[in-house]
């Protein structure tokens, strides 16, 4: 009873973390090749924790990153996706695994101010602890069933760093990057992590005051057959 118990929840797992293609275009849209799925504007200033901030026992500022979170307040971030291969039934956007996928990172300053020597960081994460079926690339033991743990970067170059950034008055900065899921990758949903800092030659976290691992999230399935 017990093995099969843990059949099971092995099962379970592999629907959980899955993601397929359910819409051409997205869902409601025209068909045009580029989808916001989250606008953020937010002050962070007013709920983060910088006591829970795991990076506050590094060098630089001990307190951590939310010193400088007030600056928030006139930025807003957005992501959107260009040519995605398909949209799930959640709409998010779905690029198969082995093909490249390519987003923008849209920053508006809204308020009076100029912002200068802006370094924003984009890395592409696992968005679910979960266990996948990578049949299409075992492991060194000839094992399919690969797990994976939330926030854990995806395998190859999935970050980029932009450095040195101004953001005018009413100015929209447009960021673009593009990134080729590895046959390594696990699939079900990612997430898309987003930070912002004062550009320093000190620790990141020293300066950091925007932090958002769940800027936008999309779906790379196993590579077609």
């Amino acid at each position: 009873m017990r093995h099969i118990s843990l059949i099971g929840v092995v099962a379970l797992l592999l629907v959980i973390a899955g993601c397929s293609q359910s819409f051409p275009t997205a869902p409601g849209d025209s068909g045009g090749d580029v989808i916001s799925l989250r606008n953020t504007s937010i002050g962070i200033e007013e709920t983060v924790d910088k006591n829970s901030n795991p990076d506050s026992a590094d060098i630089g500022n001990v307190d951590g990153w939310g010193d400088h979170t007030g600056e928030l307040q006139f930025l807003v971030v957005e992501i959107e996706y260009v040519n995605p291969y398909f949209y799930t039934a959640e709409g998010y956007p779905g690029y198969y695994i082995g093909l490249p996928m390519c987003y923008q990172i849209k920053i508006t300053n809204t308020g009076d101010r100029i912002y200068e020597d802006i370094d924003v960081k984009g890395t592409i994460e696992y968005y679910e602890t979960h266990t996948s079926d990578r049949w299409w690339y075992p492991d060194e033991t000839g094992n399919t069933l690969i797990a994976v743990d939330k926030g854990d970067a995806l395998p190859g170059e999935t970050e980029e760093i932009w450095w040195e950034i101004d953001f005018l008055p009413g100015e929209t900065v447009t960021l673009e990057t593009c990134y080729t899921p590895t046959w390594e990758t696990v699939d079900g949903l990612d997430q898309i992590h987003i930070e912002m800092r004062h550009h320093n030659n000190g620790p990141w976290h020293a300066a950091k005051f925007y932090d958002e691992p769940e800027q936008s999230i999309f779906c790379p399935p196993p590579p077609p057959e």
